[in-house]
């Protein structure tokens, strides 16, 4: 493939010239296949696909090994081509002219994903449930230049997610890359006390949501081949937490779904990609989605109001409100499509209580409480 500098490698945002076996033609899953250069707050781990053994890398995603190369001076191609407009030469984005549909696009990490993604030359469709931020979102993209256009869409119904479909076809075409992104908070308080009610709503946006998108764009996305999915987990889909069981089990939920997607598509021999985005604390609005999107408009239920589940939840609120921007967020995630990358985790301050879970796993021992490391 070719030797990078170093230094070069260490540049998020350098372009260079594309090597000579880089074609245009090839399809958005089909390139990139080798490992991306770290984002400085990615995590630094190599990655780990399913299926793999311990720090392996899958055979179609690694590069040609050179023995003369160091393997720290092996990173991948640029995400760019080359494109000669009557003699102009530029650089050109490799997500330039293709299509992402967003949920929960209009507000928090979606909303500033639409935003990398129309800066590098994409057609956006901001899917969301809140029709004024919707409204408010594309207006915005389409005052920056982006083709874009909004449908209010609750992911819980799967009849939204077609009619999403079918006007991103009408639209633009086609779909290329699909971010599975809405979510809500949830209910907190002992699992015993949470009403189910407060359940279902969970289940049904964070888990179901993510089912509901699957079914929908997937089949889409294989009749042409060329597209990629990313699903919004958590940290609390490798950990658990407590007092928030609904959050927890749709999280995890969507790990194993995506897991299980990776696996399926890969046995089909399909080059449609899937990245799994494990978020730490970012700074978005979510935990106001108890008030603001809670079926019927309904109060904090009887658990938040548990001294122990107030105190846990200030501290989430905390950590939010200093959390990662959600456009370092939406960086990572541009990267990891490009790089056909399936874990993504946002920090390694979580890093030990993972590590730790699997090793009480292994050793057959009992839980013990997660907590994040100090910056």
């Amino acid at each position: 493939m070719g030797v990078w500098r170093a230094d070069e490698c260490r540049q998020r945002r350098l372009v260079v010239p594309p090597p000579p076996h880089f074609h245009p033609q090839e399809t958005l899953a089909g390139r990139h296949r080798t490992r991306q250069a770290r984002h400085p707050m990615a995590r630094r781990h190599p990655i780990r696909h399913p299926t793999m053994g311990h720090d392996a890398t899958p055979a179609r995603l690694a590069p040609r090994p050179d023995p003369a190369v160091p393997t720290q001076l092996r990173c991948r191609p640029p995400a760019a081509r080359m494109v000669d407009e009557g003699g102009d030469t530029r650089i050109v984005d490799a997500l330039n002219g293709r299509t992402a549909v967003v949920t929960g696009g209009a507000s928090g990490m979606g909303r500033a994903f639409c935003d990398r993604f129309a800066r590098a030359g994409m057609r956006i469709v901001v899917a969301d449930i809140e029709q004024a931020p919707l409204d408010g979102a594309v207006a915005e993209l389409r005052a920056n230049g982006a083709e874009a256009i909004g449908l209010r869409c609750d992911v819980a119904a799967p009849e939204d997610h077609e009619a999403v479909l079918a006007a991103a076809i009408d639209a633009f075409g086609a779909v290329n890359v699909v971010c599975l992104n809405a979510g809500v908070g949830g209910a907190n308080g002992p699992t015993w006390k949470v009403s189910l009610d407060d359940w279902r709503w969970t289940l049904d946006v964070n888990l179901w949501g993510v089912v509901h998108g699957i079914r929908t764009f997937v089949p889409h996305l294989l009749s042409h081949g060329d597209g990629h999915i990313v699903t919004t987990a958590s940290i609390a889909g490798h950990t658990s937490s407590p007092f928030g069981a609904p959050y927890n089990v749709s999280k995890h939920g969507v790990v194993t779904l995506s897991e299980t997607l990776y696996n399926e598509l890969r046995r089909e021999g399909s080059t449609v990609g899937v990245t799994c985005l494990s978020p730490g604390f970012v700074a978005t609005n979510i935990l106001e989605s108890t008030v603001r999107n809670r079926p019927g408009g309904r109060p904090a239920p009887a658990g938040e109001r548990d001294p122990g589940t107030a105190r846990f939840v200030e501290i989430a609120r905390r950590m939010v409100e200093n959390g990662l921007p959600p456009a370092e967020v939406a960086e990572l995630v541009h990267d990891a499509i490009l790089a056909d990358q399936f874990w993504l985790f946002t920090d390694d301050v979580w890093d030990e209580p993972i590590s730790r879970r699997h090793l009480e796993i292994d050793e057959r021992r009992a839980p013990t409480l997660p907590a994040p490391r100090r910056r």
